[in-house]
């Protein structure tokens, strides 16, 4: 409701539908589903029932999250993975296991690829939000180790800075980041190393599957994922996907796939 950004890539039919919806009264004796992080978990008085729905990147909680949790009637994680992290904080309000999904009519292979200025030969995807748990550091780092300039290669980066997914453009931020950490922790400039594109605007969400289409290969090193969407997204796509053997995105990730 609160991102003319988001409203304006809606269509209008759907804008609408959801407009009606925010609109609408809750009945008498309806079912209340939270979708917060935890620490926001609000028990609804006038609800029958209440769900949280929540999901958690590393194999603890923060002190406040099992009080909140416990204070609903049932918790929804997406994962085995968080079902252990939940219950061993001292969640002890009912825990159901829900996996996420996408659309396997959407994200498919052999859709047109998005035009990305500047990717050349195989191209290496990720789509992250610019924090320490995403692994930025470790795969600028891998990059610029893997590649020399002169490989037929190419680094394609969907990512903004904290609480940003909504801003028109953070790429000249994102690109002042890239450079700072390149000189400061490997004592390299960006031409030493094999090229890194940015797309700091946002990519409308009919677009997205054709951003997949676009590369050879969907990296994401990070500390922790609550489920990984974009690796299953681009799973789903047919790309190769490299990420981190640990928390959430090994409900679906596995050896053989």
């Amino acid at each position: 409701r609160n991102s003319d950004n988001f409203r304006s890539q809606l269509d209008r039919r759907t804008r609408k539908h959801l407009d009606a919806l925010l609109a609408k009264a809750a009945p008498s004796n309806f079912v209340s589903v939270q979708h917060f992080p935890a620490y926001a978990f609000e028990r609804d008085p006038q609800a029958a029932y209440n769900v949280g729905r929540v999901m958690f990147e590393t194999d603890s909680l923060p002190a406040d999250w099992a009080l909140r949790c416990n204070q609903m009637d049932e918790i929804w994680v997406p994962t085995d993975f968080n079902v252990e992290t939940f219950r061993r904080a001292g969640v002890i309000a009912r825990l159901i296991k829900v996996p996420g999904g996408i659309d396997t009519a959407r994200f498919r292979p052999g859709l047109k690829p998005l035009r990305v200025p500047g990717a050349r030969g195989t191209v290496f995807l990720s789509i992250f939000e610019w924090i320490y748990r995403k692994g930025w550091d470790v795969l600028l780092r891998a990059w610029a180790e893997a590649f020399a300039p002169d490989d037929d290669v190419s680094l394609v980066l969907r990512t903004y800075p904290v609480n940003a997914a909504d801003s028109p453009d953070t790429t000249a931020e994102i690109e002042n980041r890239i450079n700072c950490f390149l000189q400061e922790a490997l004592g390299k400039s960006r031409e030493q190393v094999a090229p890194i594109v940015v797309l700091g605007a946002q990519i409308p969400e009919p677009r997205l599957p054709r951003l997949f289409a676009a590369a050879d290969v969907y990296v994401a090193p990070s500390r922790g994922e609550g489920w990984g969407r974009p690796h299953m997204q681009a799973m789903a796509c047919g790309l190769p996907a490299i990420a981190t053997r640990w928390s959430g995105n090994l409900e679906f990730m596995n050896d053989d796939n």
